[in-house]
C-alpha cells in the first residue's frame, strides 16, 4: 500500500514537471508570436505610410499635369 502510494506520489511529482515545462514552453511561444506581430504590424504599417506618400505624389503629378495642360491650352488658343 505503501509503495503503490509512493509510486503514485512520484507519479504526480513528474506529471507536474512535465506540465510545468510545457506552460513554460507555451509561453515562450506566446512571446514570440507576440514579437512576430509586432513586426508585422510595424511592416503594415510601414507599407501604408509609403502608400500614402505614393498617393500624396500622384495627386501633385496630376495637379501638375492639369496646370500644364491648361497652360498649354492656353497657349495655342
Amino acid at each position: 500500500m505503501i509503495t503503490n502510494t509512493i509510486m503514485i506520489v512520484n507519479s504526480l511529482k513528474s506529471s507536474s514537471f512535465q506540465l510545468l515545462e510545457s506552460s513554460s514552453d507555451i509561453e515562450h511561444k506566446i512571446k514570440e508570436m507576440d514579437t512576430s506581430t509586432q513586426y508585422i504590424v510595424k511592416g503594415i504599417q510601414q507599407v501604408a505610410g509609403a502608400s500614402s506618400e505614393v498617393s500624396e505624389q500622384t495627386n501633385h503629378v496630376s495637379t501638375r499635369i492639369f496646370i500644364g495642360n491648361k497652360d498649354i491650352n492656353e497657349l495655342l488658343n
